[in-house]
């Protein structure tokens, strides 16, 4: 409480805090206080709708996470109280130790990557997250066992994921299946984001037309069919697939090229078998009807 007010008033502040895990954080008091330094953070985060203690507790936990002393076993203990954390009936914290997730990711994914079994409790809880939280949690499981370049060894975790997604857009519960299109939206993102080099390395002058997508993909092209045949031509949900689609089109990310021909060609098809006709309608109201711009022989 003490320094939960501290921290609140502005007398504990980030640059002192990052001072002493630099200069004065030996492994020594990290191996005599290392659960107390964890309860302190989880004591900030579960009043996080302060900003204030929101960003020293975020700074705290990067910070000792990525610690030259702190060894696997202690990361696990960060990671597993943090996930316990996720089980609060306030939406900030959630959010917030879910951001934290992923910032830990971002910064050194082969750390967080050792410890997928623990990551994978995140799925227990999906039914009670609100869609931005449901979009988190699958960035930092897809992220990890996801990618092209995945290790094999977490193919067992994309199975599971995979299974889920798919058991999710299946459902014919509203909200269960507006998880499953985002989180499925997300899944393709990280199967078929590549770095950049690597989409350039070949030929310009050669056609994707001649090449069939394999591996990730091919995984994310299926995926992506399975959850526009899902949707039944619903309004609601087509709307939601489409804005999950355009907004992962529209971030920095490179994805693979020929995914990217696919999916052009795909939504081309879509679009003209919901939205282009050749019939032309009979008079309505004393209005007569013809084709305009020929747009269904372009």
């Amino acid at each position: 409480s003490i320094i939960r007010k501290r921290v609140s008033i502005g007398l504990l502040k980030i640059s002192l805090l990052e001072k002493t895990f630099e200069k004065y954080l030996s492994q020594q008091l990290i191996k005599d206080y290392i659960t107390s330094i964890i309860d302190i953070g989880c004591c900030l985060l579960r009043f996080s709708k302060d900003s204030t203690l929101a960003k020293f507790a975020t700074t705290m936990f990067e910070l000792l996470f990525n610690h030259v002393y702190i060894a696997t076993i202690y990361r696990g203990e960060i990671l597993s109280r943090l996930i316990s954390l996720t089980g609060s009936n306030d939406p900030t914290t959630i959010n917030i130790v879910l951001k934290i997730i992923w910032s830990l990711v971002l910064i050194d994914q082969e750390k967080v990557k050792r410890h997928m079994p623990l990551l994978m409790q995140l799925l227990e809880k999906i039914d009670t997250l609100d869609l931005k939280d449901v979009k988190i949690v699958f960035d930092i499981l897809c992220s990890l066992a996801c990618k092209e370049n995945a290790n094999s060894s977490l193919s067992g975790f994309k199975n599971e994921i995979n299974n889920i997604i798919r058991k999710h857009v299946s459902s014919s519960e509203r909200a269960t299946k507006h998880r499953g299109i985002v989180s499925a939206i997300v899944m393709v993102k990280h199967m078929v984001s590549v770095e950049q080099d690597l989409n350039n390395s070949s030929s310009e002058q050669e056609s994707p037309i001649a090449h069939c997508l394999t591996g990730s993909a091919k995984e994310a092209a299926d995926l992506l069919n399975d959850i526009n045949h899902s949707t039944g031509g619903c309004p609601e949900f087509l709307s939601l697939f489409y804005d999950q689609l355009a907004s992962i089109l529209a971030s920095s990310l490179c994805f693979d090229k020929y995914f990217l021909f696919w999916l052009y060609e795909k939504i081309n098809q879509d679009f003209n078998a919901i939205f282009i006709t050749r019939i032309t309608p009979g008079p309505l109201n004393g209005l007569d009807f013809s084709m305009q711009y020929n747009q269904n022989d372009s």
